[in-house]
């Protein structure tokens, strides 16, 4: 049996894709009550996630302000997704 490079198998599956899997032309999900409760209840904890960041004081340990940056940038990645 021939052995194919990584790259090559990658390339092929992409190109198969669409005659395996072909695209779903469906309605937009409707979301209900408790989904849109749910969305709004995590954006208010990713927003308090950022507030804490905000507070975080300017003398912080490098390492603890590293980590809020990371959570900074985790957040408002959150945020912006839940908004959409």
């Amino acid at each position: 049996m021939p052995e194919f490079p990584p790259l090559v198998l990658l390339v092929l599956g992409a190109a198969l894709r669409p005659a395996f899997l072909p695209e779903r032309h469906s309605a937009p999900a409707v979301l209900d009550a408790i989904e849109i409760g749910f969305a709004q209840d995590m954006t208010a904890h990713h927003e308090q996630a950022l507030l804490m960041v905000r507070r975080l004081e300017p003398g912080a340990d490098p390492t603890v302000r590293r980590l809020a940056r990371q959570i900074d940038d985790a957040q408002r990645l959150e945020v912006g997704a839940a908004s959409v």
